[in-house]
């Protein structure tokens, strides 16, 4: 039964995928005196790669003052703008994708985090012009992605399929990317992308609700408790700092909590939990095929 199902999602995932429309957004204007830098993660193989080791999100190691220990685990949400189907892992992560985004990251052979310095730089994909290219150099057998028309931000070594088509998927700050590389490596052809949020909630965060004179803040922006029960919206994990409460306790007992919230490597976290999940679906066994 549970095979049928599998195999019924996927025919599914193919089917939206398929019908997906082509997204349009205005390009964002970028600060040519900026010095942009990009770095290409995770480049791995999921369909012949080694699984890769579950990574829990931060658990909060600031001031232990007082009677109230900061004891708390952060869960992180990864969710697209249509809510289709909702994956909880158990670890602290949530997948809440729409059947598009799912069947794009299923049909990828491979797939890479970007990280794009300065922190907060959205560089798009797709548009009229779009910012990060992906080229392929077929003699030295490599992926580069370019700013637009410019020069070579980064590069990472990758072998195409010979029997089809190979699928990479490209992740950038909320964006995610499909693109489609002939085995001659002759083009790089963007097939879909699709945006993405994040949000970060504080897992026992209620019983800050039982205390006097609380304060939260992530570096300079204010917050309230009930943002980190509810979870943090964020459009990229870069813009996560330490996350401090202050209150006293229904004694009347003075705390000071710290958690550490580092974006660069919840992001790691994110695309190695996104690729064992998504390698999890694509290993679903075939039916046979009965005259």
């Amino acid at each position: 039964m549970m095979q049928r199902f599998m195999i019924l999602l996927r025919a599914l995932l193919l089917a939206a995928f398929s019908a997906a429309p082509a997204f349009a957004q205005e390009m964002l204007k970028v600060n040519e005196a900026q010095c942009v830098q990009l770095q290409i993660n995770q480049m791995g193989n999921r369909w012949i790669g080694p699984g890769m080791a579950a990574t829990t999100t931060g658990a909060a190691l600031g001031d232990d003052r007082r009677e109230m220990p900061a004891t708390g685990h952060f869960s992180v949400t990864v969710a697209a703008p249509v809510s289709q189907m909702k994956a909880e892992l158990g670890n602290g992560f949530i997948f809440d994708l729409d059947f598009q985004t799912i069947g794009a990251l299923v049909m990828a052979d491979v797939s890479a985090g970007l990280t794009v310095k300065p922190a907060g730089l959205v560089l798009p994909f797709d548009g009229p012009k779009p910012m990060l290219v992906p080229k392929y150099d077929a003699a030295a057998k490599t992926l580069e992605i370019r700013l637009g028309t410019g020069g070579t931000l980064s590069s990472t070594r990758l072998e195409l399929r010979a029997d089809r088509a190979t699928r990479v998927c490209l992740r950038q700050r909320n964006q995610v990317a499909l693109f489609v590389i002939p085995p001659d490596g002759s083009s790089c052809t963007l097939a879909w992308c699709g945006r993405l949020a994040y949000r970060l909630r504080l897992m026992d965060a209620e019983r800050y609700r039982l205390c006097r004179d609380v304060s939260v803040a992530m570096g300079t922006r204010e917050l309230k408790v009930q943002d980190l029960v509810d979870g943090l919206k964020v459009e990229g994990l870069d813009e996560l700092a330490d996350i401090v409460v202050k209150g006293r306790t229904p004694l009347g007992k003075a705390f000071e909590h710290r958690y550490k919230a580092d974006g660069e490597k919840l992001a790691d976290a994110v695309g190695q939990v996104m690729d064992r999940f998504l390698h999890s679906l694509q290993s679903t066994p075939k039916a046979e095929a009965k005259p």
